[in-house]
């Protein structure tokens, strides 16, 4: 977890002054618009595994993706919030002890309504996620949606201009996340008792958002 934290922060520190000073000056407002993203995604358990197993990360094979919306709050600084309506998913691996050549990869997908404090590029926010599919790479359990719980997690990141132009701006869009709730409401399987997924995540991908100021503008 700290070092997910860790990486998701030296991204921001890194490229935050670089894109606001090349490409968005400082008395620059954004208005209300909207857009999509798509973003990978790595992701890693952080509960204790049975016996024998520990975790691993992985890497989706799907990306997120989804609408964004940004919904400033008005005065002289770009604070405002943001909402993504999204499928997500979280891909996190098992592996043998002593034995590594042996693992498998959980997967698991959501339908997710994100709402986020904006503050100048930087988020804070909460996810709140509906199962839609679970399944396990491995033979050692099975996995069933309709045990999922709703997901839910608090995540810190950035949205981050790379470029902008009268039409809208393009953003790196990077977050970290950490699920404040276990993913299934009941053992995961009877030979494993109290056995249950936590996922730590960081995502890293790209977001596109529509000025509608032009649109009021044309009309």
């Amino acid at each position: 977890m700290k070092k997910l934290i860790l990486l998701t922060l030296g991204i921001l520190s890194t490229f935050s002054p670089i894109f606001a000073q090349e490409y968005i000056p400082s008395k620059d407002i954004y208005p209300f618009g909207f857009g999509m993203f798509v973003a990978g995604k790595a992701a890693v358990n952080t509960q204790d595994p049975p016996n024998g197993i520990k975790n691993g990360m992985a890497i989706n094979s799907m990306p997120d993706l989804g609408l964004q919306v940004y919904v400033p709050f008005g005065g002289e600084s770009n604070i405002g919030a943001t909402l993504d309506l999204a499928y997500i998913g979280y891909s996190y691996q098992f592996k043998i002890y002593n034995n590594e050549s042996v693992n498998w990869v959980d997967k698991l997908s959501y339908f997710s309504i994100s709402p986020n404090f904006h503050l100048s590029g930087f988020l804070l926010g909460f996810n709140f996620g509906f199962p839609l599919l679970a399944e396990s790479g491995g033979s050692v359990y099975s996995l069933n949606s309709n045990n999922m719980n709703t997901y839910i997690d608090v995540h810190f990141g950035g949205l981050i201009p790379v470029y902008k132009d009268n039409f809208g701006r393009v953003n790196l869009y990077v977050q970290g996340e950490y699920a404040l709730s276990e993913v299934f409401a009941n053992k995961v399987n009877s030979n494993y008792p109290g056995f249950n997924i936590q996922p730590a995540a960081i995502k890293i991908g790209i977001s596109y958002i529509f000025n509608t100021n032009l649109l009021r503008k044309k009309m």
